[in-house]
């Protein structure tokens, strides 16, 4: 698939990701954030955001010399 022709299925990926993370359904807008940057690799904001989803969702790993407060 050419880099225009994942343009609007990345840009529909986006749309449902974040529909879904108004909605608290956050598990669904990690797989559609994740669709997206598989689709479109250029754009950062599906990574970002999917980091903004596993932040939420407590699903974040430290190493074990960095204190939790």
């Amino acid at each position: 698939m050419e880099t225009d022709e994942r343009a609007e299925p990345a840009r529909r990926a986006k749309e449902a990701g974040n529909d879904a993370y108004r909605k608290s359904f956050l598990e669904t807008a990690v797989e559609h954030y994740t669709r997206g940057a598989l689709l479109d690799p250029s754009d950062i904001s599906f990574l970002t955001n999917r980091a903004a989803v596993y932040l939420k969702l407590c699903k974040v790993s430290l190493p074990p010399s960095v204190p939790i407060p």
